[in-house]
């Protein structure tokens, strides 16, 4: 469950506007709550009543246990996640229910994280300086891998890992144009391109619920990538083949060890 104090300061940001959800929980006596957004309570959005707008106060205190649908606006903060402005928008509600709550406005905090990632990528054109695009694709990665962590399905988790993935892979490659490659400088390029093979890897590793085509996809993503590294580094087709097979290899260990960590809970 992802908690935060509440109190926003200069290091809150705001995710999304108008997000909906249903109340699971308020204790009263301690004058906090959690929202959820669909029914895997690990998706808890933590709340204090001074969020609550006033004229809604009463209705929280009242309600006890039900699930009441809300909107509100969630922040990411040190701590983690938080809701404010929330208003109560309808009598109360299942989120079994299909009939209660409007589902294409329920998405999980990962992808509302991969959302703002994604507003940052898609905003960038080759007219902008290079320390403009830079600036803006590590913001955009740091969206990505608050998505990861936040993520609690594999289809979170692939989609995540891949949106870090490419914009790792533009990052290095807007190094790669624009250093003067040194020998310190093409380290840097080398260990930006082995960060996006990284999260390759891992939506290699998630990307099982996506389908055959999505992975042919980022399996020729990560090749490309690789490719661009081992050039960098003078590597040769032999060397290039060597270490996409250690990639590889790497995707089938970490799945073997999460279907025999799900096998022993």
């Amino acid at each position: 469950m992802m908690a935060s104090s509440g109190r926003t300061g200069p290091n809150s940001r705001v995710v999304e506007k108008d997000v909906t959800g249903v109340v699971r929980r308020f204790i009263k006596a301690r004058g906090f709550g959690f929202i959820t957004l669909h029914n895997d309570a690990s998706d808890d959005v933590f709340f204090p009543i001074t969020a609550v707008a006033d004229d809604d106060r009463p209705l929280l205190k009242q309600s006890g246990e039900k699930s009441l649908p809300v909107k509100f606006d969630l922040l990411i903060e040190q701590r983690g996640f938080a809701a404010e402005r929330v208003r109560f928008i309808g009598k109360s509600a299942n989120l079994d229910d299909d009939n209660a709550r409007d589902t294409q406005s329920i998405e999980s905090l990962s992808a509302l994280l991969r959302k703002q990632g994604n507003l940052l990528s898609q905003s960038l054109n080759d007219k902008q300086p290079a320390v403009e695009r830079s600036a803006a694709l590590r913001e955009a990665i740091k969206w990505y891998q608050s998505s990861l962590g936040a993520a609690k399905s594999s289809q979170d988790g692939a989609s995540a890992a891949k949106n870090a993935a490419t914009a790792s892979w533009k990052l290095a490659s807007l190094y790669r144009e624009n250093l003067k490659l040194s020998t310190s400088d093409a380290k840097i390029v080398v260990k930006r391109y082995d960060e996006a093979m990284g999260y390759f890897t891992r939506a290699l590793k998630d990307g099982h619920c996506k389908g055959a085509a999505w992975t042919k996809q980022l399996e020729e993503l990560m090749q490309k990538c690789l490719k661009e590294k081992l050039e960098l580094m003078s590597a040769n087709e032999s060397q290039m083949s060597k270490h996409y097979a250690i990639y590889l290899s790497r995707t089938v260990i970490l799945n073997r060890r999460e279907t025999a960590r799900t096998s022993f809970q």
